[in-house]
């Protein structure tokens, strides 16, 4: 099961609503992986998922290895990765989440 960081944490309270734990949930039914990266400090996965209540896009960035929240980002820091987030995924991350 996906664990939080303490640094993840401190970036979900800073911009979003959700709780550590609805993240966890929803990073869990998500299918949406825009890119992974692998690397000397483990490897990473960078998840879209879809928050009704703040009606908007995260990036949730994860060690896979540790199966770790990392942090989560805007869905507009996008750009920082090496493909841009599709209309398709979008749609998909909004199908995952089954919450209204």
């Amino acid at each position: 099961m996906a664990t939080i960081s303490t640094h993840a944490s401190r970036r979900t309270k800073e911009r979003t609503i959700l709780t550590d734990d609805q993240i966890v949930e929803l990073i869990k039914t998500t299918s949406v992986v825009i890119q992974r990266e692998l690397g000397s400090n483990g490897n990473k996965e960078y998840k879209l998922f879809y928050s009704y209540p703040d009606h908007g896009y995260f990036i949730a960035v994860m060690n896979a290895d540790a199966d770790q929240i990392i942090t989560v980002m805007y869905d507009r820091y996008d750009r920082v990765l090496n493909n841009p987030i599709t209309d398709e995924q979008k749609a998909q991350a909004v199908a995952d989440n089954k919450s209204p």
